[in-house]
C-alpha cells in the first residue's frame, strides 16, 4: 500500500518534533513495509482526525477555507509529530522528561485543534464560512 497524504507531510511532523528528532527518522531511512514511518504516522493521524470528527476531510479537504486547512494540517502534524519523538527520546536535552514535556505540549495543541474541527456549533463556517456566522 503506497502512503497517500492529504493534510500534511512528514517533514511538517520532523520539524515539530524539534532538533532531537532521531537523525534516521528525520531522513527517512526508518521504514516499515517498504513505506518511510514517519509518513506512514501522518496517514493514521489523518485518519484518526476522519475518525473523530466524524467527517471525511480527506476527500473535502480541496473545498475547505485556507484557515480551516491551516487547523487540519497543524492538527495532522502535530499527530504525527509526538511518534516522532516518542520513537526516540534519547535525541533530546534532559532525555525523556524533555521528550514527555514535548509530546504533553503536542498533544494539547492536537487536541484544541481537533476540538475545533468537531465543535458542530461551529462546524458550518469551518466547513464553508461563507455560510457560517461569527457572534
Amino acid at each position: 500500500m503506497a502512503v497517500v497524504n492529504t493534510f500534511t507531510s512528514a517533514a511538517q511532523a520532523i520539524a515539530k518534533a524539534g532538533d532531537g528528532v532521531n537523525a534516521d527518522l528525520a531522513a527517512g531511512s526508518i521504514t516499515a513495509g517498504g513505506e518511510d514511518v514517519v509518513e506512514i504516522w501522518v496517514a493514521e493521524g489523518e485518519s484518526d482526525i476522519n475518525s473523530r470528527c466524524g467527517y471525511d476531510w480527506t476527500s473535502n479537504f480541496a473545498a475547505a477555507s485556507v484557515s480551516t486547512k491551516l487547523i487540519i494540517q497543524g492538527a495532522n502534524s502535530d499527530y504525527a509529530a509526538m511518534y516522532c519523538v516518542d520513537y526516540d527520546k534519547s535525541g533530546y536535552a534532559n532525555g525523556r522528561l524533555e521528550a514527555e514535556g514535548k509530546i504533553n505540549f503536542l498533544m494539547d495543541s492536537y487536541l484544541r485543534k481537533l476540538s475545533l474541527l468537531k465543535n458542530k456549533e461551529k462546524q458550518d463556517f469551518i466547513k464553508n464560512p461563507s455560510t457560517g456566522t461569527i457572534e
